[in-house]
């Protein structure tokens, strides 16, 4: 919401000052924020909690009930809203429940279903699609869409697609690419691609990634991907990994990592690690390390075993 509207709601009753402070002081805050995700799960931003981030949900159920200071989208998910929402709220192919709660800026709803008392203090953009015909296509294979505050892109069925490039895009059925580049790709199917450049990589236990080369910001993996080269600054891996060379600052590992080269500033392993060549500054090892070869500063917790089967 601009601050001509903040101000033009506090004038017509809409909103009270003491809102319009709140959302004043947190406006020039938004395009700072950080993003979290939130895929494929349960959550609750709990009665009396104060969220300061931008809050990405995929594939998930969410109910609001404490104050988020940002902007929030959902896809393909259920959102309950009990508290407030300090941001414009983008909503694709999800259900949204108005339970007393309210969004002080936009609302931006396209095929969505609403059920409750909604409370918006900015605009209404409301599309939706009521041709039965059309309807079919889109559940069976894909759907994009690009407007205010929403630029995304699902695939639910088989596609192949020489490149693609969106804000969001979720993979729920299977597609191959050449390239992909995206502020976050959640993948909940199959994802072949030549390359993926993206800020956030989210992969589901169903999840599956072929690769050459993966670059991104972050990286949380409870799926498998299989890719020549990933490079990232933060790994968190719950699943499996195979791989020729991983570059990264941060890896926490609870599962599998199979790979020829692993170079990494810090590394918290729970899991499995096999790896001709690892390279790091801190590890801290309490599950399993297998290394023809390795150079570390500081190692805690278990040893790297020089061979698997010594």
């Amino acid at each position: 919401m601009e601050l001509r509207k903040i101000l033009e709601a506090v004038e017509s009753g809409e909103i009270s000052p003491e809102d319009a402070e709140k959302l004043i002081n947190a406006l020039d805050e938004f395009e700072t924020f950080e993003e979290e995700s939130m895929a494929n799960g349960v959550f609750e931003i709990e009665d009396g909690e104060i969220f300061r981030k931008n809050l990405s949900v995929t594939n998930a159920k969410l109910s609001i009930k404490g104050d988020v200071y940002g902007n929030v989208s959902v896809v393909n998910s259920e959102l309950e809203i009990c508290g407030k929402i300090y941001g414009n709220l983008s909503c694709v192919r999800s259900r949204i429940i108005w339970n007393g709660g309210e969004v002080t800026g936009n609302f931006n709803a396209v095929m969505c279903n609403e059920s409750g008392e909604p409370k918006v203090g900015g605009k209404r953009n409301i599309v939706s699609f009521n041709i039965p015909f059309f309807n079919k296509i889109i559940s069976k294979n894909s759907f994009a869409f690009k407007g205010e505050d929403i630029d995304v892109k699902i695939i639910s069925g088989k596609e192949k697609i020489t490149e693609l490039n969106h804000d969001k895009i979720v993979v729920d059925g299977e597609l191959d690419a050449q390239s992909i580049k995206c502020e976050e790709l959640v993948v909940n199917g199959k994802l072949n691609a030549k390359t993926i450049d993206c800020e956030e990589l989210v992969i589901s236990e169903d999840g599956i990634i072929r690769s050459e080369k993966i670059s991104a910001e972050a990286i949380s993996n409870k799926g498998v991907i299989e890719s020549e080269k990933i490079k990232c600054e933060v790994l968190t891996n719950n699943g499996k990994i195979v791989s020729e060379k991983i570059s990264l600052e941060s890896l926490e590992n609870s599962k599998d990592i199979e790979n020829d080269i692993l170079i990494v500033e810090t590394l918290y392993n729970k899991g499995m690690i096999e790896s001709k060549y690892l390279e790091s500054e801190v590890i801290k090892n309490d599950g399993t390390i297998y290394a023809d070869s390795f150079d570390y500063e500081v190692i805690s917790g278990n040893s790297i075993i020089k061979k698997k089967g010594d």
